[in-house]
């Protein structure tokens, strides 16, 4: 296939972390969640809202939501309800960088389709028990997150899907330099060694870059490596230094400073024990 008829790359759905959880009222309380990964929510009851300078949004019970990992949204329990969630992370750099172009919409609640709903709690069932090392429970989550991301896309408004494949189609000419920082973030990825990856000068690059993308390519490599360091203080027991080195900071405390400045507090009182829905 040629590339004027391609659309995306394969999508990758990375299952970071699922669970169930009963939430008392109050109980889920956050000022603003980590905008590192994606989150899918479903849950049994009203109760649970997000929290917005846009304005409160319900989550309506059994209706799925998608959050993009910059939505930007707090969480409030105002009365005890059952949530069944899936963090996870999109894999192919043109599909999470265009439908990170999306996050503006906030929340994104899929589409109404009650067997898709029932499929999603029947899962919620399935993993209570747990999921880690289960391949068909794996399988079935990716699965999931994936039918939610395409009901929803289906859904959007046709200025909005326009909008979503011209800014797909904008990201072409970049595509290895996208494709480096998504998949070598620790790799020391220059301006001109991804210049010449897009087979373009260094100034031209960097413009069409930031045009494409929204940032310079140091400051999307920066932030890849930021998401991918906070994604491993959350979802694995590693060492602060082995997420330092593995996430391309060059020693721990550069990675301290880093992130604290960025997430207003140091990675050793950021890290929790067991992930938050």
């Amino acid at each position: 296939m040629s590339d004027a008829a391609r659309t995306l790359e394969p999508l990758e759905v990375r299952v970071l972390w699922a669970d169930v959880a009963d939430l008392p009222a109050g109980g889920w309380s956050h000022r603003r969640l980590p905008g590192d990964h994606w989150r899918l929510y479903q849950n049994d009851a009203l109760g649970g809202t997000l929290v917005s300078v846009a304005g409160d949004v319900p989550l309506e019970p059994g209706r799925i939501y998608l959050l993009p990992p910059s939505a930007g949204l707090g969480t409030r329990a105002d009365a005890p309800f059952r949530q069944f969630y899936v963090h996870f992370d999109l894999g192919g750099a043109t599909a999470a960088v265009a439908l990170g172009g999306l996050a503006a919409q906030s929340a994104w609640r899929v589409p109404e389709s009650r067997a898709f709903e029932a499929s999603v709690a029947e899962l919620g069932v399935a993993v209570t028990g747990g999921w880690k090392g289960d391949l068909a429970l794996e399988c079935w989550m990716q699965g999931v997150v994936a039918e939610a991301l395409g009901r929803f896309l289906c859904g959007l408004a046709p200025g909005l899907r326009e909008q979503y494949r011209l800014r797909e189609s904008a990201l072409r000419p970049v595509l290895p330099a996208l494709r480096a920082i998504h998949d070598r973030y620790a790799e020391p990825l220059d301006n001109a060694r991804l210049a010449a990856l897009c087979h373009m000068s260094e100034d031209h690059f960097i413009r069409r870059f930031r045009d494409a993308v929204g940032a310079t390519p140091a400051r999307f490599l920066a932030r890849r490596r930021l998401a991918v360091a906070t994604q491993r203080l959350l979802f694995t027991e590693d060492s602060v230094e082995r997420i330092a080195a593995e996430a391309g900071f060059r020693d721990r405390f550069y990675f301290s400073r880093v992130f604290a400045r960025a997430a207003g507090t140091p990675p050793a009182a950021f890290r929790r024990p067991g992930p938050r829905p």
